[in-house]
């Protein structure tokens, strides 16, 4: 450490003296070299060509220079050589930095959901309570139980109404698609009027997260792909979509409904985007395949849960004869049940 200190220090000392005497721009390039002790000759450890940074006194030039010299690069420590490398090449410092914000921020915005809910409900608990105590005589343990639970209701609802913002409902999109799809006079014209969609729908969600746009924390916009069966009065289809939440607002990047034809291919009716949207990324595939296998085995379904259902019918059947069976067994039984018949007394009797 006490060489590598040395060595820093000599290169400050050399970037003043070329301050000193030149200008902040250099129009020729500036080697400077390094004799280590017990080496045979010097060794270059830095160049200037270009603007003199103001901050550390090395240009850009120096630190690209710095990891091709061996000898200086293999001293420093290994966390210097990674910032050193990912400084040496552009973008991939921001990336590694955004990567760590990322991951941190995956596993802790829970902690910092309720330590900043707390905090918010701690403040605005104080707050209430201090206007309204100018105010209004209230007694003090009414007062701070009071206003404690309207802060705390005034954090949840505003917790719930940022959820809803920038959080994204399966439900809201199948209900806005169908209202587009029912609104839409080319997609009643083709399927017939009414549109009834179904409960069976296959979605998947991505996007949310945090993410930097330079080194400002931003918010990933969601996206939510989905497809579910639509039934008319004259055909059937299935619908492809792609929503996205921007600023607490939903925008279809695609909705697409494929309506079998007479000659056996599909009709693809796009109300929006097109059919490079439809087949970026293949996820509109992936989905489309096992649900329409998952679809077609809905009339086996229901036949088996009415098999199912009989089945347990007839056990429940079984069970109330046997209940019966067990009931009369332990009635007793009179005695004309059990063959004798009434008892007759015969008395003597004699003429007098």
């Amino acid at each position: 450490m006490g060489r590598q200190q040395a060595l820093a220090s000599a290169v400050r000392q050399a970037t003043c003296l070329l301050r000193q005497s030149q200008s902040a721009t250099l129009s020729e390039p500036v080697r400077i070299f390094v004799r280590p002790a017990g080496s045979q000759g010097p060794q270059q450890v830095a160049e200037y060509g270009g603007r003199v940074s103001l901050l550390t006194g090395l240009s850009r030039t120096a630190w690209q220079t710095l990891p091709r010299s061996p000898a200086m690069y293999s001293r420093l420590p290994r966390q210097a050589q990674k910032l050193i490398t990912s400084a040496s090449q552009p973008g991939q410092l921001q990336k590694a930095l955004g990567l760590q914000a990322e991951a941190f921020w995956q596993a802790h915005r829970r902690k910092f959901a309720l330590a900043a809910c707390a905090l918010g409900a701690y403040f605005l608990w104080k707050t209430l309570f201090g206007v309204t105590s100018i105010f209004v005589n209230l007694s003090e343990t009414m007062a701070e139980t009071g206003f404690l639970a309207l802060a705390v209701a005034l954090v949840a609802f505003l917790y719930l109404y940022l959820r809803r913002k920038w959080g994204v409902n399966a439900d809201t999109v199948y209900r806005n698609a169908m209202y587009q799809l029912n609104t839409n006079a080319g997609v009643l014209e083709v399927m017939g009027a009414p549109l009834a969609g179904s409960d069976v729908r296959a979605y998947v969600s991505s996007g949310g997260g945090l993410r930097l746009k330079g080194l400002l924390p931003r918010f990933r916009s969601r996206r939510l792909q989905m497809i579910f069966p639509l039934r008319g009065s004259d055909r059937r289809g299935l619908v492809s979509l792609e929503a996205k939440k921007l600023h607490g607002t939903y925008r279809f990047k695609l909705l697409a409904v494929d309506v079998p034809a007479a000659a056996g291919a599909e009709q693809r009716i796009f109300l929006e985007g097109d059919q490079q949207i439809y087949a970026r990324g293949g996820v509109m595939g992936e989905l489309r395949d096992p649900f329409l296998r998952a679809l077609s085995l809905k009339e086996v379904h229901e036949e088996e849960d009415e098999m199912d259902d009989a089945a347990q019918e007839a056990e429940e059947l079984q069970a109330e004869r046997i209940r019966e069976a067990e009931l009369l067994s332990r009635k007793p039984k009179s005695m004309d049940e059990d063959g004798l018949g009434p008892l007759k007394m015969i008395v003597p009797w004699e003429d007098p």
